[in-house]
């Protein structure tokens, strides 16, 4: 399969997932929010919860860490029109790149403007359980995998007319 071929069926996969959701999401979400390890009961804080298992949801990936739910939440927190994602995935598991940033696809798609990640930091420096660290915008990812991720970055700036600029490399 040629290379334009493969990437209008990752775009189709990704309006697919959009569209499932839209039949079933009856308000417009403004934020998202990742749960990774650690945070999946923030789905709890959510108003007037709807849930949406990740295998429901066409081509989603399979959350296979454990306290990683899989579950699409929906709702809203102090009335601000959110979608969640109880539970993330990583190259480590398996999973292509593609695999790994496709719900954060599907969630630009479905109308997300502003999304929070979270994750376990854990050795980093004395913090506590689900206390917030702010984390400078440096994403470490595999060498042979950076282009990719700088070209769906970049993809995404021209899709969401949001300007990046190049992050420097840390030493």
């Amino acid at each position: 399969m040629d290379t334009l071929n493969k990437k209008e069926q990752y775009y189709s996969r990704i309006q697919e997932a959009k569209d499932y959701l839209n039949e079933r999401i009856s308000f417009d979400p403004k934020v998202g929010i990742v749960l990774g390890t650690g945070l999946g009961s923030f789905a709890n804080k959510i108003e007037r919860p709807e849930s949406i298992a990740y295998s429901d949801i066409p081509h989603f990936p399979q959350s296979t860490v454990k306290g990683h739910a899989g579950n699409l939440i929906y709702g809203s927190v102090n009335e601000v029109p959110v979608l969640a994602l109880q539970g993330r995935f990583h190259y480590y598991e398996g999973y292509s790149m593609k695999e790994v940033t496709f719900p954060i696809s599907v969630l630009r798609a479905v109308g997300i403007k502003s999304i929070l990640i979270s994750n376990a930091a854990g050795g980093v420096m004395k913090i506590t359980v689900q206390e917030i660290l702010y984390s400078s915008p440096i994403i470490s990812v595999c060498i042979m995998k950076i282009r990719y991720v700088a070209k769906m970055m970049e993809d995404w700036a021209r899709d969401s007319l949001i300007y990046f600029r190049r992050i420097p490399r840390n030493s």
